[in-house]
C-alpha cells in the first residue's frame, strides 16, 4: 500500500467521520483474511459511538485524525498473527 494513503470512515447512523492510515487497515484485512475491497470491507467496523455497524469507507489523501487500528509494531503483529493463524 503506498505511503499517504488513508481511508475515510462514515457512520451512516451518527455521521461520525474517521480517518485512518490505510497500510494497519490492510496489514489487519489480510491477517483476518477479510476482503480487501472498501466497500465489503466496510460491513466489519463498528461505529466507537452509536456502536452500530452502518459505516461506509472511501479512499482519502487526508492526514489520519484518529489513533492507529491494529498492531502498533512488529512484535505486536506477529504475536497476532500468531494467535490467528497458530
Amino acid at each position: 500500500m503506498k505511503e499517504g494513503l488513508a481511508v475515510e470512515l462514515v457512520c451512516k447512523s451518527c455521521n461520525r467521520v474517521r480517518i485512518i492510515d490505510a497500510a494497519p487497515l490492510e496489514r489487519l484485512a489480510r491477517l483476518k483474511v477479510w476482503p480487501l475491497n472498501l466497500v465489503m470491507l466496510s460491513n466489519f467496523f463498528r461505529c466507537t459511538i452509536c456502536r452500530q455497524k452502518l459505516c461506509s469507507m472511501r479512499a482519502s489523501l487526508e492526514e489520519p485524525n484518529s489513533p492507529p487500528i491494529g498492531p502498533a509494531t512488529q512484535a505486536e503483529f506477529q504475536a497476532l498473527k500468531r494467535r490467528y493463524r497458530g
